[in-house]
């Protein structure tokens, strides 16, 4: 898993490093703030209407788990998408960014901030 996001990140990299339009990426300079989605359940679960522990690794429906197969299939995904989460996590102290219409929230492991 680890592997896999290393080289999501390097081609990334790679992407801004040759894109013309943003020359404040560049070899003297090659930083880049990247963005990985995740499926998250937005609705409150604490005071100031923000949406901690929300994040969702995957569904479980009739469908996913019809046989055999598709629940294998369904549970590898499930997996792949914790490990990913864990994985990027632990290499960002648990950093995270949370925006609502009135907050927003940053957070390392133990320091959370609001503004």
């Amino acid at each position: 898993m680890l592997v896999s996001l290393i080289k999501w990140g390097l081609t990334s990299l790679k992407h801004y490093l040759e894109d013309p339009r943003d020359s404040g990426i560049n070899w003297e300079s090659p930083f880049v703030e990247l963005h990985y989605p995740v499926e998250w359940n937005w609705q409150p679960r604490e005071k100031g209407g923000l949406a901690l522990a929300g994040h969702i690794f995957g569904k479980i429906t009739k469908q996913n788990t019809a046989t055999e197969a598709a629940v294998a299939a369904t549970l590898g995904r499930i997996m792949a998408n914790w490990f990913t989460a864990t994985a990027l996590a632990d290499a960002t102290n648990w950093a995270w960014h949370e925006r609502s219409k009135t907050t927003t929230r940053r957070s390392g492991r133990g320091n959370a901030t609001k503004n």
